[in-house]
């Protein structure tokens, strides 16, 4: 492993992991960004910094559910104001966890995420049902 990659790994697994990081997971990031070279890595780390979609969000015509990990290195609370204050029906589900929620509680982000997909689906089709003749 080349010695930015070393850094990066051990950085990224703090950030992206934190108290949460197991073996596993070190090993699973590690083999992600293993062969990532510095050039690469700066490319989307400028491409992420770069993005604005907050008119897009705006527009956004479906339901919106936010997964905020209390214990986010990596994405501000702060964003989560800003996304409230666009889409003030969004509906947040906070969860004890790491940026890397999906990798660390899976089950309970999957059930989450269920739900809000029944929730949804009979909220947006129920309006349109008409009675049977």
């Amino acid at each position: 492993m080349l010695p930015f990659n070393a850094i990066l790994t051990s950085l990224g697994n703090r950030a992206l992991f934190g108290r949460f990081t197991t073996k596993a997971l070190h090993s699973l990031f590690q083999q992600a960004v293993g062969g990532v070279t510095p050039a690469v890595f700066c490319v989307r780390l400028r491409s992420v910094l770069d993005v604005d979609v907050t008119e897009e969000l705006a527009s956004v015509a479906l339901p919106i559910l936010y997964l905020q990990a209390r214990a986010d290195n990596v994405v501000p609370r702060s964003a989560t104001a800003l996304i409230q204050k666009i889409r003030p029906e969004m509906r947040l589900v906070e969860t004890d966890s790491p940026h890397c929620l999906l990798q660390v509680v899976s089950q309970d982000a999957a059930r989450v995420i269920g739900e809000f997909v029944v929730s949804t689906t009979y909220a947006m089709v129920a309006p349109i049902r008409e009675p049977c003749r």
